[in-house]
């Protein structure tokens, strides 16, 4: 996550907030804020920042959208005090960064695990044990094929069976079509 501010402006514009509200419901713009200990006195600057910050959490400082002044207004988030509290934002983006890192490990750990267990059968499969070298691997490679010749085998039936059924089938249509047809003595 890419920061366009300092961390000390951060501060300032967020100890600013706090020190100017102390009701979380209470609104504010960017010109209760600007000018305020260590908060830079250009509004428009202010206002970037400040919406940056509701941006990234909410949880800091929220953005109300415009009033009926047509000034956006904003509010204190429930978690600005204790980021004041607790090292500011430095501590609370190092703590986002290190939450961000433990998901990207969660979502990724199974499927790495995943392919390094599918490329090491892969590889024990494929090398040669226990110096028999060639002759091992010729024995896996008959065994695949007595699978698939096993597996050929038992088509010839099961076709055998499928052509059985086939006119077993055909000869019950044609039985059900002549009862179908009407016959000459009930014909007029």
């Amino acid at each position: 996550m890419t920061i366009p501010y300092k961390i000390e402006e951060l501060d300032a514009l967020i100890r600013a907030c706090v020190e100017f509200t102390d009701d979380f419901r209470e609104p504010f713009f960017e010109g209760n804020i600007a000018g305020r200990t260590g908060v830079e006195t250009d509004n428009d600057a202010v206002r970037r920042m400040m919406d940056w910050v509701s941006e990234t959490d909410k949880g800091i400082l929220e953005c109300m959208g415009p009033g009926k002044d047509n000034i956006t207004y904003f509010r204190l988030g429930y978690d600005a005090r204790r980021i004041i509290e607790k090292g500011g934002f430095r501590t609370y983006l190092s703590q986002r960064r290190r939450i961000a890192v433990l998901d990207q490990i969660r979502t990724w750990a199974p499927i790495c695990i995943s392919l390094l267990s599918l490329a090491i059968s892969v590889v024990v499969w494929t090398a040669p044990q226990g110096g028999k070298g060639l002759v091992d691997t010729n024995r896996r490679i008959d065994v695949v094929n007595e699978r698939i010749d096993g597996v050929v085998s038992q088509i010839g039936p099961l076709q055998t069976v499928q052509e059985q059924i086939r006119s077993r089938v055909d000869t019950m249509q044609s039985i059900l079509d002549a009862m179908s047809t009407p016959t000459k003595a009930f014909k007029k």
